[in-house]
């Protein structure tokens, strides 16, 4: 088939996958898919699922006529939790007068929705919190899910009324706080994330952590009874570029914290040790601002507190992530494997987004996968004689984001990489005829330090292309040794 230029028309067809999750027994793959809403002045996210086999299409879940995002199996494989805004739409009236859009949901309109995976059924609304749900973590025995809102309390949120000849309330703002907005969110100095437990069953909520701080990213415990979170609990936390790691009791709401220091520290995505000792996590400790220092993986022992630094003789930066208006940034993970020997996380080398594990014992590193491309969003379940079995969304100069799938061995990791399976084809019938440029990669040496770039050359033309430089057009990186 000829091939021709892409044109900008094309951006309307875009399918792309923004996150995932494996279910417990390895078989599946949920991931919520984002698309252009059909009057083309937004998107919308639905659910879909892929056998990780990859021996049939993938298939939707739910319609997705705004945003079901963020799904996340249940311990037994039998339910599927996502977060949705559906019912705020169907409040409003459902579909606007553009096309079959909606209105934008007010506060509280997007919540935990549960779906029935192995019975079937229509999905149910387990929340109702006056704020949006922005996160949540099943509990190791499926019966609670910790969640995550700016909700402080149960009650709704009344609007003063006015009478008609009162005058408007003021339009003025007082702002002193540095940290008082975000792209896309808006005003956040009066927002503050909490914990919150709900019960599975009954949909009952109770708060688990209280105050006027940012606590998010709950990581249950093995057993159940604690769990870890990422929180600003500090004086003038704006001032002080200071995130830590703490730990809430779920019976007594008691909370601790458990990353050491007293200096300015970044500490995020924590993961439990299978046995429950140790909390991995990303992050950097008594670094100055303007300083590049990068994030390393640290492992904490939960009775007293002492910290290691896992990554300490590799130049690998664990918190590296790729951004774009297309994909997102997406947060770094950390997943111990079953036998708790390794971690495995995600980090950038040599212009390529690759996965990787360390050995907590002897900090030995190991590279997973090789190529050219990004890897991220990834998820680890455990299978069979202590290996491994890990998705991930790739994408890469010429292809489209898939979900793709690999099995992580106990042992070594072979010596060309963990093979990775394409499970989904989103854009194939879209880009079918659409010719795509390969980045050319070019490498200089300058003052004895190799530097790498790309070129991307113009398809052939009858007339000349315009020059254009652009100081962003190069990544200057030193080469890194780490796992060879």
């Amino acid at each position: 088939m000829a091939q021709r230029r892409p044109r900008p028309e094309d951006l309307y067809d875009l399918r792309v996958p923004m996150d995932l999750d494996l279910s417990p027994d390895g078989r599946f793959v949920a991931f919520a898919l984002k698309s252009v809403a059909p009057g083309k002045d937004g998107y919308r996210s639905s659910l879909w699922i892929v056998p990780a086999d990859g021996g049939a299409a993938a298939r939707q879940l739910t319609v997705g006529s705004t945003s079901d995002t963020f799904p996340r199996w249940s311990p037994d494989g039998r339910t599927l939790a996502f977060l949705s805004d559906r019912a705020a739409i169907l409040q409003a009236g459902g579909g606007g007068a553009k096309g079959g859009e909606a209105k934008a949901p007010e506060a509280g309109g997007t919540q935990v929705w549960l779906l029935p995976f192995a019975d079937g059924g229509e999905a149910r609304q387990l929340t109702d919190l006056p704020q949006d749900v922005e996160g949540l973590a099943w509990s190791p025995d499926g019966r609670r899910l910790v969640v995550v809102s700016g909700a402080a309390s149960t009650r709704p949120e009344r609007k003063p009324v006015r009478e008609p000849d009162e005058p408007p309330p003021p339009d003025t703002r007082l702002i002193d706080r540095l940290n008082y907005q975000f792209n896309g969110v808006g005003f956040i100095d009066d927002r503050f994330q909490r914990l919150w437990l709900v019960d599975v069953a009954t949909g009952a909520a109770e708060l688990l952590t209280r105050g006027n701080r940012h606590d998010r990213d709950p990581q249950w415990s093995p057993d159940g009874r604690q769990v870890a979170f990422v929180s600003d609990r500090h004086r003038n936390s704006d001032l002080g570029w200071r995130a830590d790691i703490y730990l809430v009791d779920v019976s007594t709401r008691r909370v601790r914290r458990l990353s050491p220091g007293r200096g300015r520290q970044e500490w995020g995505a924590p993961a439990w040790s299978p046995d429950g000792r140790w909390v991995a996590a990303i992050g950097r400790r008594d670094w100055r601002i303007g300083e590049i220092l990068q994030h390393s993986i640290w492992r904490f022992r939960v009775r007293a507190g002492e910290a290691e630094d896992l990554l300490l003789d590799s130049d690998l930066d664990a918190a590296g992530a790729m951004n774009s208006d297309l994909f997102g940034g997406g947060d770094p993970r950390l997943h111990w494997m079953a036998d708790g020997r390794w971690i495995v996380f995600a980090a950038p080398i040599e212009g390529s987004f690759e996965l990787w594990r360390v050995a907590p014992e002897d900090r030995h590193v190991e590279r997973l996968t090789r190529d050219r491309h990004y890897l991220g969003r990834q998820r680890v379940v455990p299978t069979a004689r202590g290996g491994a079995r890990v998705a991930a969304i790739r994408l890469s100069g010429t292809e489209a984001p898939n979900v793709v799938v690999g099995d992580i061995p106990a042992g070594r990791s072979p010596t060309d990489g963990v093979a990775l399976r394409r499970v989904t084809d989103l854009m194939r019938e879209a880009w079918r005829d659409i010719g795509l440029v390969r980045p050319v990669e070019r490498w200089h040496e300058v003052d004895g330090r190799r530097i790498q770039g790309w070129v991307i050359r113009a398809p052939a033309a009858r007339e000349p292309h315009p020059l254009r430089w652009s100081s962003r057009s190069m990544a200057v990186r030193p080469r890194s040794t780490a796992g060879r």
